[in-house]
């Protein structure tokens, strides 16, 4: 069986709440090559997605509550599938996520696999909360506007205390293999730029 972190989540899911999951939704995580912290100054950044990534495997309940579980990221959630607020952890994401979108759901199940290692400066936590928006998009059939998955998650990210800009979401969200992306932010605008042959990008952590 493939070792990828969408099927290390598909399996997590299914070993855990003893169905298929309904979506999967994989997030890379990212470096930025020019612009360190300038994106929430409104100035111009070049970062690229990177080949390390998170996946969440996601699907319906009818039980009135999310419940999700990690291979990585310690104890499992419980939260009201409309949370108010007293959530720990790392179920913070997962609550800001439910409240940064409209979903109308009863319930969700939900298991995350990752090969993006946490406190590496490669944003892990943007990943988490791109691909848990995503998911709870796709498990309550809203069709997924790539510019508004990019807000929602900035949104549940800064419910969790993480300031700042859009950098991050962009590039996860809108990255292309062998291409960085320019992000303006005063016009907005992306501008994909190739990588250049046999130019590799080395990350140590």
């Amino acid at each position: 069986m493939s070792h990828s972190t969408p099927d290390r989540a598909a399996a997590l899911f299914r070993e855990r709440f003893e169905v298929a999951p309904s979506v999967v939704v994989e997030a890379p995580g990212r470096v930025n090559l020019i612009g360190e912290h300038t994106d929430y100054s409104l100035l111009p950044v070049l970062p690229c997605a990177i080949d390390r990534s998170l996946a969440v495997a996601a699907g319906p309940m009818r039980s009135g509550r999310a419940q999700a579980v990690s291979s990585s990221m310690g104890d499992e959630v419980d939260l009201p599938i409309s949370p108010d607020g007293g959530t720990d952890g790392w179920g913070r994401y997962l609550a800001g996520a439910l409240n940064a979108t409209d979903h109308g759901l009863d319930g969700l199940a939900v298991a995350v696999a990752s090969d993006l290692p946490a406190d590496a400066g490669l944003s892990s936590s943007s990943a988490l909360t791109v691909a848990l928006v995503g998911a709870v998009l796709a498990v309550s059939g809203v069709e997924i506007d790539l510019d508004r998955l990019v807000s929602a998650a900035s949104a549940a990210e800064r419910s969790v205390g993480i300031e700042g800009g859009t950098m991050d979401q962009e590039v996860i969200v809108h990255g292309v293999t062998g291409m960085a992306l320019r992000i303006d932010f005063q016009p907005p605008s992306r501008t994909l730029i190739a990588v250049p042959e046999g130019l590799r990008i080395v990350v140590a952590h």
